[in-house]
């Protein structure tokens, strides 16, 4: 499927640097931290700008302080609050707050262009809002696989996107002690939708809402083929419209994790988990989800293993309280339990009782190939049938 193209925004943000930054505050060297006073937009605009310009850079917000963004720079699949971010950034926020102020337009608060590398430290990203129609992140982007985004004890949260209201990630995404909180979405991916690779570690990804999975999404076919989400320590919950989403020849790895109090809406399959692709359940407890369909813990249809998980106390308005297996879905069990669901445990009874081949461990099936993806079309995700059973 072919890649979408995406503008540079280098020229425009090295071009701005040289002509608005303030008196006094243009420095060479990419190492040096640029403090911003609280409130102070066109500073931190500038800080933003400059660290663009000299390839890297640190800047130091204010303890505690919201910085209400008003200010337009273009973007791509929706404009931004701050210029697109084209150097090596890393954002020491202090607690600190970037919010789109409520009288301002549609925009997100941050883009990570191709090249760029951001990484936010104790920073809340609140108030994106992208329209409707063609936007991706509603909060934040990563433009490209050779874009970068870390958080770190960060907070992303009430942004509104079409695909991915709290983040659209098309590079490496790294997430630790932070949440991602309260996003919304049109269509799928309300927390965060990953279409390239995403590690999150002690994270909690809660409060999330989209027609096509509330949580997280690991799918779409640009700008990879196959994408991998590896999540630890970390909790999904209270998400509507599925916890977390794997699409065809996608993969994602549970670890020592919660998926809770997820509730699959609007006759969506699978309130915890849709498994379209390769998942590994690992130390990862299913509990207390909901589905309008089938699979309340669980929906697959490709490959599931569980090891030492438990899957336990979950609803399905119509069967596979636990766990519901359609074909051509295979589901291996090592050392885990799946009991207490309603109206009952497994749809097939047998979907339960298998064991994992010693010659090919789920989590190593060999992809099918790939076939136009119904999460990706022409480098846009597209609402689709696949996560509707029904």
């Amino acid at each position: 499927m072919p890649s979408v193209p995406v503008r540079t925004l280098g020229a425009f943000a090295l071009v701005s640097a040289l002509t608005v930054l303030p008196a006094g505050t243009a420095q060479a060297g990419g190492d040096r931290t640029r403090a911003v006073p609280c409130h102070d937009n066109a500073a931190l605009i500038a800080a933003v700008q400059e660290a663009n310009a000299a390839g890297s850079g640190t800047i130091s917000l204010a303890k505690g302080c919201t910085y209400r963004l008003s200010r337009v720079f273009p973007g791509n699949y929706g404009d931004n609050a701050l210029p697109g971010i084209t150097g090596r950034i890393t954002v020491e926020g202090n607690g600190a707050v970037l919010a789109r102020a409520g009288s301002a337009p549609d925009m997100r608060i941050v883009e990570v262009a191709g090249g760029g590398s951001l990484t936010l430290k104790d920073v809340t990203l609140r108030n994106g809002r992208l329209s409707p129609g063609f936007s991706f992140g509603g909060n934040a982007f990563v433009g490209a696989p050779s874009a970068r985004l870390e958080l770190v004890r960060s907070e992303v949260t009430r942004g509104f996107a079409r695909w991915g209201g709290g983040i659209l990630n098309d590079g490496p995404l790294t997430v630790r002690s932070s949440r991602i909180t309260h996003n919304s979405t049109s269509s799928g991916g309300g927390g965060i939708w990953n279409r390239w690779t995403l590690n999150m570690t002690g994270s909690r990804v809660a409060g999330n809402a989209g027609t096509e999975v509330g949580g997280i999404v690991t799918g779409g076919s640009t700008p990879a083929p196959t994408a991998t989400a590896t999540v630890r320590r970390s909790t999904v919950a209270g998400n509507r419209g599925t916890g977390v989403g794997v699409d065809v020849n996608m993969t994602t790895h549970l670890i020592d994790s919660v998926v809770t109090r997820n509730r699959g809406d609007e006759a969506l399959a699978g309130g915890g988990v849709y498994n379209e692709g390769s998942t590994t359940l690992t130390g990862t407890r299913v509990s207390r989800n909901h589905s309008a369909s089938d699979g309340g813990g669980i929906f697959n249809k490709k490959s599931l293993l569980l090891r030492k998980s438990a899957v336990v106390e979950n609803v399905a308005e119509r069967s596979g309280g636990g766990i519901f297996n359609a074909p051509p879905g295979e589901v291996s069990l090592w050392r885990s339990v799946v009991k207490g669901n309603r109206p009952d445990n497994c749809v097939p009874p047998s979907a339960c009782s298998g064991r994992p081949k010693p010659d090919r461990p789920a989590e190593s099936q060999p992809a099918e190939p790939q076939r136009p993806g119904k999460l990706g079309h022409a480098g846009q995700p597209r609402p689709s049938e696949h996560f509707k059973q029904g």
